[in-house]
């Protein structure tokens, strides 16, 4: 009986070292910034996971060892330091999460991972002859970063210039490693999440027929009397 239990005990043993060796040897990066170069954070570690799975066992890990857990890019799109991890925390990007999930045309839903960029949603929508139902500046974003940030674009027409009105259903790993699917009065309060919820992986958008922008921009161009040239915009 003590033998099998060494055994036992031995081998729950490596199976946590070998959980811990995956998770700690995964990246040997630890810094990261905003594109701004403004803000830098040194994380433990920073974690790319492919998988749900993968965002499971990093949250996990994090929450047995009393870690803090942020999402965001090597080069997050923040002036400040909201996607920051914190030094000594743990980071995790999504760069491998950026897959299309699920397209249902008849219904005008699309299911995507979070890390997603928008332009890459919009040119696979594009070829479906559909889009979603706002335009933004920048649409190098990920779609679980637009959500966490509240990103918008601007227009006096459509029914809202945020993308987190456009969200029917988003699948989070909460701060306890489990997977959650979030609609009705919980998808209301985790649409502009700022990335204290959980991680985001998953997100279904409702999409409408493909439609066209036109921006039209007058103006002219005057000399000052130091000979400078300046293009005025009414």
């Amino acid at each position: 009986m003590k033998l099998k239990t060494l055994a036992l005990s031995t081998t729950l043993i490596m199976a946590a070292i070998g959980t811990a060796y995956a998770l700690q040897s995964g990246e040997a990066e630890t810094e990261l910034s905003n594109y701004q170069g403004t803000y830098t954070c040194h994380p433990e570690a920073i974690y790319d996971p492919n998988s749900i799975e993968g965002v499971q066992e990093i949250v996990k890990d994090a929450l047995m060892r009393g870690k803090k857990v942020m999402t965001g890019n090597r080069k997050f799109a923040s002036q400040i330091d909201a996607a920051c991890a914190g030094d000594g925390q743990v980071q995790l990007t999504l760069k491998n999460m950026d897959k299309i999930v699920h397209f249902d045309a008849n219904n005008r839903r699309i299911t995507v991972e979070a890390g997603m960029r928008f332009n890459d949603l919009n040119d696979f929508l594009r070829g479906q002859g559909y889009a979603i139902n706002m335009v933004t500046e920048l649409a190098i974003f990920t779609v679980g970063g637009m959500l966490g940030s509240g990103t918008h674009g601007s227009t006096l027409e459509k029914p809202s210039n945020m993308l987190a009105d456009y969200v029917t259903q988003i699948k989070i790993v909460d701060g306890e490693g489990n997977v959650r699917v979030l609609s009705g009065d919980l998808l209301d309060a985790a649409r502009v999440n700022l990335g204290v919820l959980g991680v985001v992986v998953e997100v279904t958008l409702a999409i409408e027929e493909a439609f066209k922008v036109k921006a039209e921009v007058t103006g002219y161009r005057e000399v000052d009397p130091n000979g400078w040239t300046h293009k005025l915009i009414p």
